[in-house]
């Protein structure tokens, strides 16, 4: 990286205005003044311009609309005392640096509310100019090309501006995509890993039915013995496939895969933490395929861990309806909708592409009574 993009900017502000200084001291005190025209006005006036001139530049990131109200404020006084006008390098920098801060550093309403400030205190500054006041062509063009040169600054500092928020937007914008793109990956890794648990407890009890009916002599023992040989390859090649979804050092889970029947553990695990949960549960959840009862569960639980850390809610509810066709979700509170919608967390991403993977419906916003909202359709049909 070049070496003047890590300057200190701390540094470089008191640069400039020590810059300002030297420029000003020379302009007032100097005889003859190497600069420009001398700077008129009653001595302690002179002796106090740094304070409006110098001074406020060592702000101007920070408190760039007050910097040029203090540096224009200045002008104005300087030309109502003396009614005259220096014109030299010391205004040239203070100007220039004035309206390019408001411009760079500034939201767009302060940058021009900052440009009017400086056209004012120009118009005064102009009024105070001997040499404009004589009306010369000359002196006139000259007059406007140092007006130019203000609105000049202003103008950079202004595209300097928006340039860098155009910046900001896509670097932010590239990190939210890179963010929902990890949330994708790894909630297909996760349910993959589910999935990968479930299908194999269930081949190997394929695998041991099919060993036990071939040891007790079945009549049809070579097609048994093929179902054990297949169910064996299949457990083999699947956990070679699937096992790299895995994180490093992580180990296949040995308890059985939660369920709807362990979503009552999870609810009561977030009351705990303070936040009460009302569960109400309705149909048979008992033929409800473990693919799809796992899902309804991390759902639930990516749902009340969203709320448990976004929404600040007084109350939340959980509603699981089995019917024949789907498991109908419900999970909403009574909290803020806004931090959750804004988060950048995975939670919802995660939850869509579970659903989605499983030919599901999901919503996710603010509720019709207020606070946030989660519903999740998954059909049985789709693992039938």
């Amino acid at each position: 990286m070049p070496g003047w993009i890590s300057v200190d900017r701390r540094a470089v502000d008191i640069a400039i205005a020590a810059v300002a200084l030297a420029l000003i001291e020379v302009a007032s005190w100097a005889d003859p003044n190497p600069v420009g025209d001398p700077i008129g006005g009653p001595a302690w006036f002179v002796a106090l311009l740094p304070l409006c001139w110098a001074l406020p530049l060592l702000w101007r990131r920070t408190r760039a609309f007050a910097v040029v109200c203090a540096v224009f404020g200045g002008v104005v006084l300087q030309g109502l005392l003396s009614w005259d006008a220096p014109e030299g390098l010391e205004m040239i920098w203070v100007f220039s640096v004035a309206t390019y801060s408001v411009g760079a550093y500034s939201t767009r309403r302060a940058a021009w509310a900052g440009l009017a400030v400086a056209l004012a205190g120009y118009g005064v500054y102009a009024a105070a100019d001997r040499n404009i006041r004589t009306g010369r062509a000359g002196e006139l063009w000259a007059g406007a090309f140092f007006l130019a040169g203000v609105v000049a600054c202003w103008l950079i500092g202004t595209l300097v501006r928006q340039r860098r928020e155009r910046l900001d937007l896509t670097a932010r914008a590239t990190e939210l995509e890179t963010s929902a793109a990890n949330a994708v990956a790894e909630e297909r890794a996760r349910l993959a890993r589910d999935l990968h648990d479930i299908v194999s407890h269930n081949l190997s009890v394929m695998v041991v039915q099919a060993a036990g009916a071939r040891a007790r002599g079945s009549s049809d023992a070579s097609t048994l013995e093929k179902i054990e040989r297949s169910g064996r390859a299949s457990l083999v090649e699947m956990r070679r496939l699937l096992g790299v979804l895995r994180a490093e050092g992580e180990q296949a889970a040995l308890t059985p895969q939660p369920g709807i029947a362990e979503v009552a553990e999870l609810v009561r695990h977030v009351c705990d933490s303070g936040v009460p949960v009302e569960l109400d549960i309705t149909g048979d959840y008992g033929h409800v395929p473990p693919a799809i009862g796992l899902s309804a569960y991390r759902i639930v639980q990516e749902a009340l861990t969203n709320i448990v850390k976004h929404a600040g809610a007084a109350r939340a509810v959980v509603r699981i309806d089995v019917l024949p066709e789907a498991v109908h979700i419900e999970v909403s509170d009574d909290g803020d909708p806004q931090p959750q919608q804004e988060s950048t967390g995975h939670g919802l991403v995660g939850m869509r592409e579970r659903v989605a993977l499983l030919h599901g419906e999901l919503r996710a916003g603010p509720g019709p009574n207020g606070g946030f909202e989660v519903r999740a359709a998954l059909p049985l049909s789709a693992t039938a």
